[in-house]
């Protein structure tokens, strides 16, 4: 699903539906550190799960 991704070019990428955040730790792993991500999730729970999944990187 991101092998389309050129991570060293990219400036914002967007992640609709992040759910647990299997990708969103990819995602954070390849970035250049100029990359801005956006997470979107619409689900309460996954919300709650993945700011304290990812608390560190916010």
């Amino acid at each position: 699903m991101m092998e389309g991704i050129d991570f060293k070019k990219a400036k914002c990428i967007v992640e609709y539906g992040t759910g647990t955040g299997i990708f969103t730790e990819k995602l954070l792993e390849n970035r250049d550190d100029n990359t801005v991500i956006i997470l979107l999730e619409y689900n309460e729970e996954f919300y709650n799960l993945l700011k304290y999944r990812f608390i560190n990187l916010m």
